[in-house]
């Protein structure tokens, strides 16, 4: 309480049989009291700073003794209820924004300003009083239940909060959850603008990219929302070193970069059937392509190598033999038509 402000200390149900008593102390001086619509009121204000309790007892008209006496614990100041060691508060580990349902939540009373822990407060959920002897007490909160918590301290202003859960779940959508290297994979959250991190790195939300190999931990967050977490494992991705050309019957050797489950399929064209030319597990490949066509290689379910082998017998320099002849004969018809014109020039000349 503030030093010299006023204060008042009600009563309800004040009977006219009732005398309601508050007592002395040198540390308030009363004001004034009155009984209005069975409310009784007492004013006063603090006088003197310090630590004391304000007392009220009850008694019938004649003297007799009613009730238990109400005391209240008060700390008296020249700044007021503001200063540190005068209002309580309560930690919640986790916070009730991040705790789940059914999860053991640790909660302490402490002081507001200096965050003191007041080993020595009283702590009621719903009237009935829990041992916080030890500093922290565990309750499990049930999801949209509303709980009346009082805690009590020496010297401080009781503090009484209605509180429950206010977490949502958070859900991650993620594309892949094991791929490789050579995969993009996709993650978003169901609560817009949340924070998202990738090993502990903020990425954008969503996030769309490939990933290094080995293990790697996604985590969604934001206020209100209980964390969401993901693993994911990602390998090294399958290649292949193989020859830039081919020629039909020769042996060749494509060799994979780690062990695979491998398939050598072979198309006469694209809109033939397919043909499984060979199959292992092995890093190594030897293969004799015998007709012209496509061969492709499918590692682990993934293609990873495609080549076309095409008939080059009738070609010199790579170019058909069809348009070498053409072009002979373009050439000797234009040599014929040149000589033949300068056979007519030189007879016209010779006249």
């Amino acid at each position: 309480m503030s030093l010299n402000a006023t204060y008042s200390f009600t009563c309800n149900n004040a009977v006219s049989n009732l005398k309601i008593i508050p007592e002395y102390n040198d540390f308030f001086e009363g004001i004034s009291d009155e009984t209005v619509a069975g409310v009784y009121t007492y004013k006063f204000k603090p006088v003197k700073q310090g630590n004391t309790d304000f007392k009220a007892t009850f008694t019938t008209n004649t003297g007799a003794p009613l009730f238990t006496a109400y005391t209240q614990p008060i700390r008296i100041s020249s700044t007021g209820s503001a200063l540190a060691g005068t209002v309580l508060e309560l930690l919640f580990l986790p916070s009730l924004d991040k705790a789940k349902p059914q999860e053991k939540v640790g909660i302490q009373v402490i002081d507001n300003k200096t965050n003191d822990l007041r080993v020595d407060a009283e702590l009621y959920v719903d009237t009935v009083a829990q041992n916080i002897s030890s500093g922290t007490f565990y309750f499990i909160f049930e999801k949209e239940k509303t709980y009346h918590i009082r805690a009590v301290a020496p010297g401080y202003n009781n503090l009484v909060r209605l509180i429950k859960l206010t977490s949502t779940q958070m859900n991650l959508t993620i594309s892949h959850t094991s791929t490789d290297t050579d995969t993009e994979i996709s993650v978003s959250t169901d609560a817009p603008n949340a924070t998202l991190l990738i090993d502990g790195s903020k990425v954008d939300n969503p996030f769309k990219g490939k990933l290094t190999e080995g293990k790697h931990t996604i985590l969604g967050s934001k206020d209100g929302y209980i964390d969401a977490y993901a693993n994911i494992t990602i390998t090294q991705a399958t290649s292949v070193n193989a020859p830039n050309s081919f020629v039909k019957g020769a042996k060749y050797l494509l060799t994979l970069n780690k062990p695979s489950n491998w398939t050598l399929f072979y198309l006469q064209d694209l809109n033939s059937v397919e043909e499984r030319v060979a199959n292992d597990s092995t890093t190594s490949i030897e293969f004799i392509p015998q007709s012209n066509g496509i061969y492709r290689l499918v590692a682990d379910g993934k293609e990873v190598w495609r080549s076309e082998l095409k008939d080059t017998s009738w070609k010199w320099f790579g170019i058909w033999w069809v348009w070498w002849v053409l072009g002979v004969i373009i050439i000797g018809v234009v040599g014929y038509i040149y000589l033949a014109n300068r056979s007519t020039a030189y007879e016209m000349g010779g006249e």
